[in-house]
């Protein structure tokens, strides 16, 4: 603790609850309300993908449907970015996903 200001550190997101602060001097004791203090952590890496496609036919959409695992278990506070791009037009489609590694990309 430095001044007005305290700083936690190595905390990981089993360090995440409720903490309170208190002070004594000879005038007596002080305690704060609790607060909730949510750690959070670097996500973690897409480990594999896996991508699958329909093939409809000259000149009709493609679907193309991909699949990563992402480790360990998915979080509520991770999302995913899929960005795909075309080589032979240089189209670019983005998507994001909430919770899982999930995308269809239709065109």
């Amino acid at each position: 603790m430095e001044g007005p200001t305290l700083s936690l550190m190595s905390l990981g997101k089993s360090s995440s609850g409720n903490y309170r602060c208190s002070a004594t001097n000879t005038e007596g004791t002080g305690v704060s309300k609790p607060q909730y203090l949510r750690v959070r952590t670097k996500p973690e890496a897409v480990t594999s993908c896996n991508a699958t496609s329909s093939n409809p036919g000259e000149g009709k959409a493609v679907n193309l449907e991909v699949k990563c695992i992402a480790e360990p278990a998915m979080d509520a506070s991770k999302y995913f970015r899929l960005k795909a791009e075309n080589l032979n037009t240089g189209v670019v489609k983005e998507k994001t996903n909430l919770l899982k590694p999930v995308f269809t990309i239709t065109g």
